[in-house]
């Protein structure tokens, strides 16, 4: 098999998104309009692997001090393909690392994808291969076909059935940016959501089934809400969810994500992804306490690796 390893550039924007779309490991995290929306931020140093000229793979990227990274801009990477063959795969993987090699690179960063999002795709790595484990995530996903929420979960979500709540799908994120989720993340860590208003509303105009914002009212005031990425036709992600002092008082986020859970599981969905449960304030490097939260929805714990193999 003749393989071949070029760069990215934007005569293959098309072919790139028709490939992500088609891919068994794809999401929309991986057009071209995404990966591009903060590309002031990284240097785009994306790759695709053709065989006879035909694309058999891609490889969202970007590079800093001499350094490939699987997106550092995305929450998850690594070789998307159209199907999986663990000797493609690592053939596939094997043509970039000697590609970069030749190109001078010193290392490639892969931040892999959770298993759920993989299917059967291996997440192991070359024991042969030359790397160093980076880090270790856990990653929580509730998996839709078999779960179980917790006795005082689901205590507090028949108490919310009583409270008159209403959830609504929302275009304008603006009232859950700036009444709840931006004064939470300022007061309890001095922080900003990832994207500001502006991002996400133009990452939404770009992907309006793909990006969706739930917001529950109580008495006609909003008081918890959940951004949600639905990645492919497969998984859901929870990519922001936050609650006011009422919400919390009234347990608001408990009831949206459980109408949530059982809105996407009647949909057909297989997953719902929590996100991870890391925290580097805490001891380990995992805030226990919101682990057991996601675990009380029903969450699993997957494994999320990072690798960095030296060229």
């Amino acid at each position: 098999m003749a393989i071949q390893v070029i760069k990215y550039s934007p005569k293959y924007y098309d072919s790139w998104n028709e490939f992500v779309l088609n891919a068994v490991n794809g999401t929309f995290l991986f057009h071209r309009d995404f990966m591009e929306y903060h590309k002031d931020r990284f240097e785009d140093y994306s790759l695709l692997v053709l065989s006879n000229e035909k694309i058999v793979a891609v490889f969202p990227a970007n590079i800093r001090d001499n350094t490939v990274f699987s997106h550092q801009g995305l929450t998850y990477g690594g070789l998307i393909v159209h199907e999986f063959l663990a000797e493609n795969f690592f053939l596939y993987l094997n043509s970039i690392k000697v590609k970069l090699k030749k190109d001078n690179h010193k290392s490639l960063v892969i931040k892999q994808m959770p298993a759920p999002y993989n299917q059967e795709i291996a997440t192991h790595v070359d024991e042969e291969a030359n790397y160093k484990a980076v880090k270790q995530e856990a990653n929580m996903q509730v998996n839709l076909n078999s779960f179980t929420i917790s006795k005082s979960k689901l205590k507090h979500y028949r108490k919310g059935q009583k409270h008159d709540f209403t959830i609504v799908e929302n275009d304008d994120l603006a009232p859950f940016w700036h009444q709840i989720l931006v004064p939470l993340l300022t007061e309890k860590y001095d922080a900003a959501p990832v994207h500001s208003l502006e991002e996400i509303n133009f990452l939404k105009a770009h992907f309006p089934h793909n990006i969706l914002q739930y917001s529950l009212f109580y008495q006609g005031e909003i008081i918890a809400g959940i951004t949600l990425f639905i990645a492919n036709n497969r998984i859901v992600k929870s990519q922001y969810g936050a609650t006011s002092p009422l919400g919390k008082k009234l347990r608001a986020m408990d009831f949206l994500f459980i109408e949530l859970l059982n809105k996407y599981k009647q949909l057909g969905f297989a997953y719902f992804d929590m996100g991870t449960a890391t925290d580097d304030s805490f001891e380990g490097g995992i805030n226990l306490g919101l682990m057991n939260q996601k675990k009380e929805l029903g969450c699993e714990v997957f494994a999320q690796n990072t690798y960095e193999f030296f060229l």
